[in-house]
């Protein structure tokens, strides 16, 4: 029983810290910084150091000069019109239900 337990917390903090690299949201020109910042506080203990070298070269900057083979260009929303209006949409609404004074 202990061993299942401590198998579930493990797969759930891996689970945790691979959904921090969801970085479709992040402007583009910061990617790669933000994802070496959230590589770098990945506890060691996970051992995901294979998974971030492959996530690195085919998501992010590519290998030996290479580029990656799905550039954050290609897969990044941020300068998308959808989430211009998304956005927009949203400030909208926070105005809206926060700042209305009636």
């Amino acid at each position: 029983m202990t061993n299942s337990v401590t198998g579930f917390k493990e797969h759930s903090l891996v689970y945790t810290w691979v959904r921090r690299l969801m970085l479709a949201m992040v402007p583009v020109s910061h990617v790669p910084d933000v994802f070496a910042t959230i590589a770098d506080s990945i506890p060691d203990i996970l051992d995901l150091d294979s998974f971030l070298g492959y996530f690195e070269r085919t998501w992010i900057r590519g290998v030996s000069g290479r580029r990656a083979l799905f550039p954050p260009e290609t897969w990044n929303q941020t300068d998308t019109e959808r989430w211009t209006s998304l956005t927009s949409l949203l400030s909208s609404g926070f105005v809206y239900i926060f700042c209305d004074s009636n």
